[in-house]
């Protein structure tokens, strides 16, 4: 009888006549990006041009004035509310959050004015699994829109834990986003609070509302 030894699991793979093998169950470590002055990289955009899916991306003191676009599942987390602010002065919006499973915390988001289409946070129709924690949120028209494109299309589970709200035409606008959380956050000099159209199984509990027109209004939800 012939022994046999296994030395490896391998995947062999032919491809242009040349036999490349693969070894099996050996999963991609998520790499850190760290953004800063004297970084690899000095733009936010930079960092998350460069990253792959599940990357983490680190943001260290300072004042980007950027728009930035998410298009890969990635963790970006700042330094602090008052240490890594993402400050904008025009009607794009701060941040569009176009993939699911997104995570965002630690820092400041302005778009500075309350024209309709300015947005701090834009999580764009079809996008699931969006969490927003320990955000400082601030004179936008939109805080946090996250909104459905259709009644087929929506945005499950946007998360939103820990954040502050101040000076927002509206603080958090939901729309088709259902299974939404709006958790341990506060609410100040806004028009809306939280604006709920059309979610379903929605939380929102454990929230501080100052000095709003509407507090927490539901239409179909």
């Amino acid at each position: 009888m012939k022994k046999m030894y296994v030395l490896s699991t391998v995947v062999m793979l032919l491809l242009t006549g040349l036999l490349i093998i693969v070894p099996m169950g050996e999963t991609a470590q998520a790499a850190t990006l760290t953004v800063g002055s004297d970084q690899t990289y000095t733009t936010i955009q930079g960092a998350i041009d460069a990253a792959s899916p599940g990357d983490i991306i680190r943001i260290n003191d300072g004042v980007y004035n950027e728009h930035l676009t998410i298009s890969v599942p990635l963790t970006i987390i700042g330094n602090g509310t008052e240490e890594t602010q993402i400050i904008t002065d025009s009607s794009a919006p701060a941040i569009s959050v176009q993939a699911s499973y997104v995570n965002i915390s630690n820092m400041a988001v302005s778009t500075q004015g309350r024209a309709s289409s300015q947005y701090g946070i834009e999580i764009v129709g079809g996008n699931n699994y969006t969490t927003l924690t320990n955000l400082y949120v601030f004179d936008n028209y939109y805080g946090v829109r996250s909104r459905g494109s259709s009644s087929s299309v929506h945005n499950d589970h946007t998360v939103i834990d820990n954040c502050v709200f101040e000076q927002n035409y509206y603080g958090v606008y939901l729309y088709y986003a259902d299974h939404s959380e709006v958790t341990e956050s506060t609410f100040t000099g806004n028009y809306y609070s939280i604006y709920a159209y059309y979610v379903d199984f929605g939380v929102f509990e454990h929230n501080s509302i100052f000095g709003q027109y509407y507090g927490h209004y539901a239409y179909y939800s």
